[in-house]
């Protein structure tokens, strides 16, 4: 396996190199040249030096990182600055104050262009901005950032993506011309694939009022972050009940503690089942064949022959006849 050679990036090299992280799939050199505002020369310069040091290659017109780059932690050695990478960001809003439209929504979301989809019983809509995908159900709304982030630390991570989110939530504020949040500061849930270690770091760095923790950006106070329930509410029943929220918790706290089996598991579980019973039922039909050709070829025999040494017994006894 091909190892990285550590050494310094220049700025315009780690841009080339943070866009190929952001979409594995790999992009084009001119597509990369708009994404990070560099001229064609800087960016073919940049993509042949990160050849070179084998960390992508090129399957034309196609650039992307080397398979073997699966580890974040390998490509942030050489980012240098950015150590940390951090993905799978998802804030959830709960739905206090709405339009006076609201109950007929979809009627206007038709209007807007918004998919209609539906998740068990509850239905809902949805619209992509940037990396976002914004799921908008009758009581809350959920954005779910689809980029990665590289940062200094898991919190660094955070704010970046607090800052992507913010331009999200203002971008469906003018869409719907109405303000969710009077005083313009939304209050969220905020998920992530390090779901513990990221609201540890809230709870240190961002002021607490209540349940709620105030998140400053840029020395401006922009949202806040609500830890009152630790779990996404949108998946619960249409109506929102707070038997079915509880409920819904309460699974949620089950799997995290027990760690159960998922259906794809149980799937294969039965699979590998049914194939352990057709073989063992095959066996049995082997078996089954020798026994009866044995007993044909071996003591059916015998079993006439004693049979018939019977009959013939019985018919050399003598008759009475009264």
């Amino acid at each position: 396996m091909a190892q990285i050679k550590h050494g310094k990036l220049t700025i315009s090299t780690k841009k080339i190199l943070k866009e190929l992280v952001d979409n594995p799939t790999g992009l084009r050199a001119v597509t990369i040249a708009k994404l990070t505002n560099l001229p064609p020369r800087t960016v073919y310069n940049g993509l042949n030096k990160l050849k070179q040091q084998k960390l992508i290659q090129n399957i034309y017109p196609i650039w992307q990182l080397c398979h073997f780059q699966g580890t974040p932690l390998k490509v942030a050695h050489l980012l240098k600055s950015d150590k940390i990478q951090l993905h799978d960001f998802s804030y959830v809003i709960k739905l206090i104050k709405t339009p006076d439209w609201w109950k007929y929504r979809s009627n206007k979301f038709i209007k807007l262009n918004l998919r209609q989809l539906r998740w068990g019983n509850n239905p809902y809509h949805q619209q992509k901005k940037d990396d976002f995908l914004i799921q908008i159900f009758s009581s809350s709304m959920i954005f779910i950032n689809q980029k990665k982030y590289w940062g200094k630390d898991t919190y660094d991570c955070f704010i970046q993506a607090s800052r992507d989110f913010l331009n999200a939530y203002y971008y469906i504020e003018e869409l719907f011309n109405f303000k969710f949040f009077p005083d313009g500061v939304p209050n969220t849930q905020v998920r992530s694939q390090h779901y513990v270690k990221l609201n540890d770091l809230i709870a240190n760095k961002c002021k607490k009022n209540k349940n709620k923790f105030r998140v400053d950006i840029d020395g401006k106070h922009r949202m806040w972050v609500d830890m009152s329930r630790p779990f996404g509410m949108e998946a619960g029943h249409k109506d929102y009940a707070p038997e079915d929220l509880e409920r819904y918790e309460k699974q949620v706290q089950n799997i995290i503690k027990y760690d159960p089996p998922t259906l794809t598991d149980m799937m294969d579980m039965f699979k590998e089942m049914a194939t352990i019973n057709k073989e063992t039922a095959s066996g049995l039909n082997v078996v089954t064949q020798i026994i009866k050709s044995q007993f044909t070829k071996q003591i059916k025999p015998k079993i006439d022959e004693e049979l018939q040494a019977k009959n013939n017994i019985t018919d050399d006894r003598p008759s009475y006849v009264g």
